[in-house]
């Protein structure tokens, strides 16, 4: 029997939806296929609309082939490994930029998972609330 009962998910979407009012380019989620092997975490898999992902970030999408991206950067930005040390710092400086704004949505979602009712809230098996929420994948549609 699954963990993620139906109280459970609609509190996961509540955060969600929460915290898409701040970034309108989340349009849904999904249980990542391997958050059951875990219990004081949960990962979910973010849908985001590939247009409003593009306007948020003021940035065109160069590579519209991905489908699912761990993080914002590989859709921006292309990189050839080959270039100067220049090249490669600001590579760098772009990935942590999108890292960040990944971490920032996480923050966002665990804050506000963790003042849902307990109803809604996952609970361990040694009845501790988990309000750690990690976000595994973007998948883009």
């Amino acid at each position: 029997m699954s963990k993620f009962t139906q109280e459970v998910l609609t509190g996961i979407n509540i955060a969600v939806k929460s915290i898409s009012k701040k970034y309108p380019f989340i349009v849904g989620w999904e249980l990542d296929s391997d958050t059951e092997r875990y219990s004081h975490v949960i990962y979910i898999d973010i849908i985001v609309d590939k247009k409003k992902l593009s306007d948020y970030f003021e940035k065109p999408i160069l590579r519209k082939h991905l489908d699912k991206v761990a993080n914002f950067v590989s859709l921006f930005k292309n990189y050839d490994w080959t270039k100067d040390d220049e090249t490669k710092k600001e590579w760098e400086q772009e990935w942590e930029y999108y890292y960040n704004s990944k971490r920032e949505m996480e923050k966002s979602l665990d804050t506000i998972y963790s003042l849902i009712p307990d109803e809604y809230v996952l609970m361990t098996n040694t009845d501790t609330k988990v309000h750690n929420i990690r976000i595994d994948d973007f998948i883009l549609k």
